[in-house]
């Protein structure tokens, strides 16, 4: 328990939540024009995805001292970059745009997912099978649960509760004060 804790700790989490901050900047930052130009070349994204994807794919080779998540985050970006600047429709595809709606509910639920499938994987004894195929099981029914509730829980969760707090910044926002004119 005292390690799962220690993996799902913001500080142990801080670089790759740090890495989100530093991919809103090569986005939509002062230099994105210049990075947009380094993927007009086609080549250069062929290239980056072969690096990423190949990176994505093979850290769980990497000694356990590296944090695996920490250096795919580094590959996730990349792909996410190429996507931008190279690939812009995939970005804007409904599923995604979904995605990005229940972005935060998903950020809530998601550690609390993967321990459930993880410890029904283990019941099932597919943790017998090799790491890789495990790891990408283990993503994939995560994901699927995680969307599922995340889609319920902004549906009838987040949704209702910001409106109610638009209605209450409305109740409580100042009324404009009347003119003298309109006192008497």
């Amino acid at each position: 328990m005292m390690k799962w804790f220690a993996y799902c700790w913001l500080p142990s989490q801080m670089p790759v939540f740090l890495m989100g901050f530093l991919l809103f900047f090569i986005l939509f930052g002062a230099q994105a024009a210049r990075i947009e130009k380094v993927f007009s070349n086609q080549r250069n994204c062929m290239l980056l995805a072969v690096v990423c994807t190949t990176g994505l794919l093979g850290t769980s080779f990497l000694p356990e001292a590296i944090k695996h998540h920490w250096i795919q985050s580094v590959f996730f970006m990349g792909l996410i970059t190429l996507a931008k600047f190279a690939y812009k429709p995939v970005l804007t595809h409904a599923f995604l745009r979904f995605a990005g709606k229940i972005s935060f509910s998903a950020y809530l639920v998601h550690f609390y997912v993967l321990s459930v499938v993880a410890i029904g994987l283990n019941v099932l004894g597919l943790n017998r099978l090799p790491a890789n195929v495990y790891y990408v099981l283990l993503v994939a029914v995560g994901v699927a649960i995680t969307f599922a509730i995340s889609a319920f829980t902004y549906k009838y969760i987040e949704t209702p509760g910001q409106n109610l707090g638009k209605k209450l910044i409305e109740r409580l926002r100042p009324r404009q004060p009347l003119a003298p004119s309109e006192i008497l």
